[in-house]
């Protein structure tokens, strides 16, 4: 394995992914080197551009090429989400104009023939493409494995469940005798201490760092992906499933975890994390009395870590339930302030505090 590991990411957003899959594997004793970010949205690269001060970023991801990625050790990258997420009931799954981006993350790391890829998206992707992800891995040559990891495990005040998936080149599998990573979160420490208050922004405009920040990855479970990595280096791995598998179709039912082999075909894998049965509070939020009652409601509820998951739609309306526009934007004065989701996502606060330009 080189020294430094180079990681480039596609669809990159504010880099949560990114930073938090490099911190993973620096917490077991790997150097990181960011070689190249791919993100087309204007904000976003603005803010990459600031907390990754000389990484080359690119544009559009239909005219990057793996060649100028340059050589790597690991891709990374969440493809568009939206024509699979479980807020559309008429979610078009990897047919979709956006989420059929993932055939461009396909096309790269076939190009770029990374030793890793990681791939993350919403938990729908696990009925809604999921499959076919493994199936396009297996056919370019990757031995791969995922898992459901949710932002509550690592500490969040909210559940967050997203899909990771880890593929490693079959040479390489081989020559780590066909071992994988073993995915194990823990609390990161990170929501703690006191929350950001005022909830208004200070910022202005605001909609621009708020939409992100829906939109972002926890880096805090990237960072489950990168130590598992780091750990599967050293020797710290679990074994691949022997014997019959499923093989991979529109019909195959997905475990929660699981991993595709050589064979190419699907075997279950204990999951890292549980499926909430009783969503507890997670995505219902309906404060009620003057806003200083629904102030103390809100407090407990980050107090017991049951804050509906933020999403970027929220800030247009929408959202799963819309709890966030409701008893934020209209019942207590205001859009939240970045800083305050800054904190709610496990980023520095100030992450997204970068100038116009």
């Amino acid at each position: 394995m080189a020294d430094p590991i180079r990681v480039a990411g596609l669809f990159a957003g504010i880099g949560g992914l990114d930073a938090g899959f490099a911190e993973g594997l620096e917490e077991q004793g790997f150097d990181v080197e960011h070689a190249a970010l791919v993100e087309n949205a204007a904000f976003p690269r603005r803010v990459l551009a600031a907390r990754f001060p000389g990484v080359p970023i690119f544009g559009d991801v239909l005219e990057v090429s793996g060649a100028d990625l340059g050589e790597l050790e690991v891709l990374v990258g969440g493809f568009p989400c939206q024509d699979v997420s479980g807020a559309k009931h008429d979610a078009a799954g990897l047919a979709g104009a956006r989420s059929g981006l993932w055939s461009e993350q396909l096309r790269i790391i076939s190009e770029a023939r990374p030793l890793f890829a990681v791939v993350e998206n919403v938990e729908a992707l696990l009925r809604r493409g999921l499959w076919k992800v493994l199936a396009d891995l297996s056919e370019a040559g990757y031995v791969a494995q995922y898992d459901i990891l949710t932002a509550h495990a690592v500490g969040a005040p909210h559940q967050r469940e997203r899909v990771f998936v880890l593929a490693q080149r079959l040479d390489v599998f081989d020559h780590l005798d066909g071992r994988l990573a073993h995915f194990q979160p823990h609390d990161a420490g990170l929501w703690a201490g006191p929350w950001p208050f005022p909830w208004a922004s200070a910022r202005t405009p605001a909609v621009a760092p708020v939409t992100a920040l829906g939109n972002a990855v926890v880096p805090a479970m990237a960072a489950v992906v990168g130590r598992g990595l780091g750990a599967l280096l050293r020797g710290d791995s679990v074994a691949c499933p022997q014997g019959n598998g499923q093989a991979l179709s529109p019909t195959t039912r997905m475990p929660r975890a699981g991993c595709v082999g050589a064979d190419g075909r699907l075997h279950a894998l204990p999951s890292a994390t549980k499926r909430a049965t009783a969503r507890g509070g997670f995505d219902e939020l309906e404060l009620t009395g003057t806003r200083e009652d629904r102030l103390r409601e809100l407090a407990a509820r980050i107090e017991a870590r049951r804050l509906p998951t933020p999403t970027a739609t929220d800030w247009k309306g929408g959202g799963v339930g819309g709890a966030w526009h409701r008893n934020l934007k209209q019942g207590l004065g205001g859009m939240p302030s970045p800083a305050f989701l800054e904190w709610v996502m496990g980023f520095p606060i100030g992450w997204t505090d970068v100038q116009d330009g």
